[in-house]
C-alpha cells in the first residue's frame, strides 16, 4: 500500500512543526487530552511532528461534494503555537472559542479558526477510532462527516490537480446516468453542485431546474437554484425563488435577499415595504433605516430619505462598537462606481441625492485627490442634509489635505456636535491641532478619542505625538506602545523608534526600527531612520547598509541618497559621496542642503571651482548661508579675488553682525585692497566687540603707522604688548613710534 506520508507535507515550512518526538511524549500529550490518537495519526507523528499540507484539498461526501481547504495538522511538540497541547491547541478551541468538547481538534481550515478538524470520538469513546469531522463555528458548531477514520482522511486528501480531476470524473459519471436515466434526481442534484464548484452557474442552474421539474416541493432547490440565477444575473428569476420560498418560510434572511433582488431592479415602492416590516420587527437595526433612505431617494422623496438617514446613523452610533467607524455605504447603496461619469448619471437625475453627492465626494477623495471638488459634494449634501455628520468630517479631511486647518477644526466639531460619541470626529480634530500647534488641545481631542473607544489605535499614536512636541517624552512612550499593543505594526515600531531616538536612546531606537523591519521588511523609512541613529552612533558602515535597503526599496529616495553621502564622506569615501549628492540633485535640483555638502566635497578633492558653485548655489536657496559665504570666502582668496571675498564679507557682518573674527577679516581684506579708513573701522569694530583681540590692535596699529598716525600706532602697538609681552615687531614699533612721536 502506498505510504501515508507520500506527498503530504511541505518538507521546508516548519510553522506546524516541531521537534523529533518519540511513543513516550506522545502519550504524555494523549494522557493530557484524555485520548487515545490513532494509530496512523501516531506513525506519522513519529516521521514529523506535526506539518504543513501539500495536499490541502477534501471533497466533502455529501450530496453536492462541497470541498474543503485544510493548512496544516498539528503536532505534539508545545513549544509550536499551533499544536495539539500548544497556545492555539486543543483546550484553546474548546476554552476561548467555545468549540464543543467531542475530542481532539487536529487541524487548521483556512478560515483561521472558523472551521476545525475534529477526532471525533463520541461514537468510539476516548480509546477507539474516532472518525474526522467538520466543525463549523460560524454554523453554530455544525459538525459535517468527513472520513470514518484518520487514515481514510488523509488518503483522501488531494492537491488542486486532483480535485479538478475527481471533480471532472464525478461530473462525467453523473452526466452518463443522466444519459442512461438513473436515478435522475439524485443526479442532477450532484451535477449540479459539481458545476456550480467549477463556477459553471449556468449549467448548475439548468441541472436545479430539472430537479425542480422532478421534485417541486424540494424548497431547498429553489434556494440554490436563487443563488445560481443571481450568479448569471437572472435577478427576476432570482426574486420568483425567493417569493416561491417565502410562501412557507417567512426567515430575515429570505426577506433580506428580496430586497436586495428588488432594489437591483429598481422596485423601490416594494423595497419600502418590505423595509417598514423589518423595522417593525427590529426598530434598533440601523442598516434598516439607511437602505429604506435610499429607496425614498430614488423616489424624490428627499424628506422621508433625510429622516430615514438621521435615524439610522443615530442607532448605528448608539452601538459602543461603532463609534470609531462609518455606516458601510459600499453593494447596499450601489457606492461601488469606478468613475465619476456613472455618478454625474445618477446625480443629474436627481440633484438632491446627499447619498449619492457624498460617495461622489468620496471617489473625487480617496481616487483622484480632487479635494476642491470633493468638498463641493460634500457641502451640497450637507446643504440639503445639515444633519448629515460624514459629511463634515469628510469635508474635515479633504480641508486639513488642503491646509484649512481652522476650517477643518469647524466641520469636526460640527460632527461631534450632532454625535457626540463620534470618535473618528474627535480623533480627526487632534490632526489640524497638532499642525497648528495646540499640542494641549490635540491632547484633549484624543483623550476623548480614547474614553469612547479604548481600542482604538490611531488617538494613542496623535496624543503620542503631541505629548513628545511638549516635551512628555514618556508619556508619548506610553502612547506610542498602548497604540502598537492594539495594533502591532510597522508604523507602530517606526513611531516608538522615532521617539527613542529624539530621547537619546539610540540603541532603542535601533531595536524599534528593526521590529518594524522585521514586521514589513519592504518598509524603506524604517531603514531610512535606523541608518540615521546609526549615524548618531559614528556607525557609518552601518548607516550605508540602510540607506542602501531604502534606495532600493524607493529608487527616487532623495533623503537616503543624500545621508548615505554624508556616511561616506565620514568614511573619506570622497568620490562615493559626491555621486550620492550628485544622484539626489538628479532627482530633485532644488534639495538645497546638498549643495553645502558637495561643496565641502569637492574642497577636500580639490575641486575649488566647483566647490564655489555649489556654495553660490546654496547662498540662492538661502541655505547655510552664512557657513557658504565664508567658505566661498576661504576659496576666493585662494585665486586672490579680493573683491568677491570683500563682497561675501559684507555679506557675512550682515548675517552675524556681532562676531568680532568676521569685522576683522574684513579689515584685512579692506587693507589688501588700501580700503584703509574701512579697514580701520573693521578693526576698531572687532575690538569694540572684544577688546582683548590681540590681533585687531596689531593690525590696526600697521595701517595707522602706514598713514602716518604714529600716536595711535604706538597705543595700538602697546595694547598689543600688553597680550604679548615677547611680540618683538609691537616692541620694535613701540620704540620707533616713541623716538617719531617726541
Amino acid at each position: 500500500m502506498k505510504s501515508l506520508s507520500l506527498g503530504m507535507w511541505d518538507s521546508k515550512d516548519f510553522f506546524y512543526t516541531g521537534g523529533e518526538t518519540d511513543i513516550n511524549k506522545i502519550k504524555d500529550v494523549e494522557l493530557q487530552l484524555g485520548y487515545k490518537l490513532p494509530e496512523s495519526y501516531v506513525n506519522l507523528l513519529l516521521e514529523r511532528n506535526g506539518w504543513s499540507l501539500l495536499k490541502n484539498y477534501y471533497l466533502v461526501p455529501d450530496f453536492d461534494y462541497d470541498y474543503e481547504y485544510f493548512e496544516g495538522i498539528f503536532g505534539v511538540d508545545s513549544t509550536k503555537e499551533y499544536s495539539l497541547c500548544g497556545k492555539f491547541g486543543n483546550e484553546f478551541w474548546t476554552e476561548e472559542w467555545g468549540y464543543p468538547k467531542y475530542g481532539v481538534y487536529f487541524g487548521s481550515h483556512i478560515s483561521y479558526g472558523h472551521l476545525m478538524l475534529l477526532l471525533d470520538y463520541r461514537k468510539c469513546g476516548p480509546d477507539g477510532e474516532p472518525e474526522v469531522a467538520l466543525v463549523d463555528q460560524e454554523s453554530d458548531y455544525r459538525i459535517t462527516f468527513l472520513a470514518k477514520n484518520f487514515e481514510e482522511f488523509m488518503r483522501n486528501l488531494l492537491t488542486e490537480d486532483q480535485l479538478e480531476e475527481k471533480i471532472d470524473s464525478l461530473i462525467r459519471e453523473s452526466s452518463e446516468n443522466i444519459e442512461k436515466n438513473i436515478d435522475l434526481l439524485k443526479n442532477y442534484e450532484i451535477r449540479g453542485g459539481l458545476r456550480t464548484k467549477i463556477g459553471d452557474y449556468q449549467g448548475a442552474e439548468e441541472d436545479i431546474s430539472k430537479a425542480i421539474e422532478l421534485n417541486p416541493e424540494n424548497l431547498n432547490y429553489y434556494f440554490r437554484r436563487m443563488d445560481l440565477r443571481e450568479e448569471i444575473g437572472d435577478i427576476t428569476g432570482s426574486l420568483e425563488d425567493c417569493k416561491k420560498q417565502m410562501e412557507s418560510n417567512s426567515s430575515y434572511y429570505l426577506l433580506r435577499k428580496k430586497i436586495d433582488y428588488e432594489m437591483k431592479l429598481e422596485n423601490y415602492e416594494e423595497a419600502i415595504e418590505d423595509f417598514t416590516t423589518l423595522i417593525e420587527k427590529n426598530p434598533e437595526d440601523s442598516n434598516n433605516y439607511i437602505a429604506r433612505a435610499i429607496c425614498h431617494m430614488n423616489l424624490w422623496q428627499t424628506p422621508l430619505a433625510v429622516n430615514d438617514y438621521n435615524k439610522g446613523i443615530e442607532k448605528f452610533h448608539k452601538d459602543s462598537d461603532n463609534r470609531d467607524g462609518y455606516f458601510d455605504y459600499k453593494g447596499m447603496f450601489e457606492s461601488d462606481y469606478k468613475n465619476i461619469e456613472e455618478y454625474d448619471k445618477k446625480i443629474e437625475l436627481n440633484p438632491f441625492d446627499f447619498i449619492t453627492l457624498y460617495m461622489r465626494g468620496n471617489l473625487k477623495k480617496d481616487v483622484y485627490s480632487n479635494y476642491e471638488g470633493a468638498i463641493e459634494d460634500y457641502t451640497q449634501a450637507l446643504y440639503i442634509n445639515p444633519m448629515f455628520l460624514y459629511a463634515y468630517n469628510k469635508r474635515g479631511l479633504c480641508k486639513v489635505e488642503l491646509g484649512y486647518y481652522e476650517e477643518a477644526i469647524d466641520d469636526y466639531s460640527k460632527a461631534t456636535a450632532i454625535n457626540p460619541n463620534f470618535t473618528y470626529a474627535h480623533y480627526n480634530k487632534s490632526i489640524p491641532k497638532n499642525n497648528l500647534g495646540d499640542y494641549e488641545g490635540a491632547i484633549a481631542d484624543c483623550d476623548v478619542a480614547i474614553m469612547l473607544t479604548p481600542n482604538f489605535s490611531r488617538p494613542y499614536v496623535n496624543r503620542g505625538i503631541a505629548k513628545s512636541e511638549i516635551g512628555d517624552m514618556e508619556g508619548a512612550l506610553k502612547d506610542y506602545e498602548a497604540a502598537l499593543n492594539l495594533n502591532r505594526s510597522a508604523e507602530a515600531y517606526l513611531n516608538i523608534g522615532v521617539l527613542k531616538n529624539n530621547m537619546g536612546d539610540y540603541q532603542g531606537a535601533i531595536k524599534s526600527y528593526s521590529d518594524a523591519i522585521e514586521y514589513n521588511s519592504e518598509f524603506a523609512l524604517a531603514y531610512y531612520n535606523r541608518g540615521n541613529t546609526k549615524m548618531e552612533l559614528e556607525n557609518y558602515e552601518g548607516a550605508i547598509e540602510d540607506y542602501t535597503r531604502a534606495i532600493n526599496l524607493n529608487y527616487r529616495d532623495t533623503d537616503s541618497y543624500y545621508n548615505r553621502g554624508n556616511a561616506k564622506r565620514k568614511l573619506k569615501n570622497l568620490e562615493g559621496s559626491e555621486e550620492d549628492y550628485q544622484k539626489t540633485l538628479e532627482i530633485d535640483p532644488r534639495y538645497a542642503r546638498v549643495y553645502y555638502n558637495r561643496g565641502l566635497v569637492r574642497e577636500e578633492l580639490e575641486n575649488l571651482t566647483g566647490a564655489i558653485e555649489d556654495y553660490t548655489v546654496s547662498i540662492g536657496f538661502d541655505c547655510n548661508t552664512l557657513n557658504c559665504y565664508l567658505r566661498r570666502a576661504a576659496l576666493l582668496a585662494n585665486f586672490q579675488k579680493y573683491s568677491e571675498v570683500l563682497e561675501d564679507y559684507n555679506e557675512i557682518v550682515k548675517l552675524a553682525p556681532k562676531n568680532p573674527s568676521y569685522h576683522y577679516n574684513r579689515g584685512y581684506y579692506n587693507k589688501k585692497l588700501k580700503n584703509y579708513s574701512e579697514a580701520i573701522e573693521d578693526y576698531t569694530k572687532a575690538i569694540e566687540l572684544n577688546p582683548d583681540y590681540s590681533d585687531a590692535y596689531f593690525n590696526r596699529g600697521n595701517i595707522n603707522n602706514e598713514l602716518g598716525n604714529s600716536k595711535k600706532a604706538r597705543l595700538d602697538f602697546e595694547k598689543v604688548l600688553q597680550f604679548n609681552p615677547e611680540d618683538e615687531w609691537a616692541k620694535e614699533m613701540v620704540k620707533k613710534l616713541k623716538k617719531r612721536y617726541w
